[in-house]
């Protein structure tokens, strides 16, 4: 029988507890901040990518297998595969 004074098991502090919560919280809020920056990029790279697609003429287009129609299609196909 183990007496209440056994040094074997201690309690964790609240202090530790509560710093151990933190952390978690911090971490997920790092995941959550990476996320919407790695969003953000996907979005301002797709938008380039279709302003350099509409700059080009319907024949260079025509060239490369595209047209103006599947421009937007074919570009989230892209980001996505990225992703």
């Amino acid at each position: 029988m183990t007496s209440s004074n056994d040094s074997t098991y201690t309690e964790v502090p609240a202090s530790v507890r509560a710093a151990s919560a933190l952390a978690d919280t911090v971490l997920e809020s790092t995941s959550l901040v990476r996320r919407l920056f790695a969003a953000l990029r996907r979005d301002r790279q797709r938008r380039e990518t279709l302003r350099q697609l509409r700059a080009l003429d319907d024949r260079l287009l025509a060239d490369i297998g595209l047209s103006r129609a599947d421009m937007h299609e074919v570009v989230d196909r892209l980001i996505r595969r990225q992703a």
